[in-house]
């Protein structure tokens, strides 16, 4: 049976816990995609504060599970894919440890943050109409979109060793940034695919993240309800 997101009115005067344990908490759940997305470019791959952009990736991908109503199935393996994550993540930031494991762990990361996106998208599809929940969780589908694809170029890098020209070791926040930029076509082009499979995922990218916007988005925002209450006369 169709759900009904919460209104406005019923969120007033609720507490931010209270709120955040409520379905449909998507516009909590778009501050933890940006939060996410800001801490890997400021960890920088250094040392223990790797830790940090992981953790906050985890908590993002299983809050928005659960505010999508998510089943248990697919929570468990983000349990164990975070505390994989965060233990390996540690002992190799001590010094003269090699970093081992990184293509398994963005593969792995691409079918997680790949499978939260199909949640809250059948979450939205359950809406019986379009609401201001139903806009942010799109939104959120967007950015994860983008964060989807910087874990697949992250997989090409280290099992083909090359991912961009002239630059053979690039970070996480190159690669985020990467997948950003050519998601919206911005085309800096201060980084460039080195490979055809490189290449063709942006390509990819690039096509899904326009046709996206253009499509999905325009159509939930042409159809939004906007209760407006009547003007009292005079």
């Amino acid at each position: 049976m169709p759900v009904a997101p919460a209104s406005l009115s019923e969120r007033r005067g609720l507490s931010f816990r209270e709120r955040a344990r409520m379905p449909d908490s998507y516009g909590l759940l778009l501050l933890l995609v940006l939060a996410a997305i800001l801490s890997t470019g400021a960890a920088e791959d250094r040392g223990w504060v790797r830790v940090i952009p992981i953790a906050i990736q985890g908590g993002m991908l299983l809050f928005a599970q659960r505010t999508s109503g998510a089943p248990r199935r697919l929570m468990l393996p983000t349990l164990a894919f975070i505390a994989v994550a965060l233990v390996t993540a540690i002992i190799t930031s001590a010094p003269g440890v090699p970093r081992s494991g990184d293509g398994l762990f963005a593969a792995a990361g691409s079918v997680l943050v790949g499978g939260t996106a199909v949640v809250i998208a059948r979450r939205l599809v359950e809406h019986p109409a379009v609401s201001g929940a139903t806009i942010l969780g799109a939104v959120c589908i967007y950015l994860l979109v983008g964060l989807f694809f910087a874990y697949v170029y992250g997989a090409i890098h280290a099992f083909s060793g090359q991912l961009f020209v002239g630059q053979p070791a690039p970070g996480a926040a190159d690669i985020l940034y990467f997948s950003y930029v050519t998601m919206t076509t911005v085309g800096y082009g201060d980084l460039v695919a080195a490979t055809h499979l490189a290449q063709m995922t942006a390509v990819c990218e690039a096509l899904l993240g326009q046709l996206y916007l253009v499509t999905v988005v325009a159509l939930l925002v042409s159809r939004v309800n906007i209760h407006r209450r009547p003007s009292s006369p005079g």
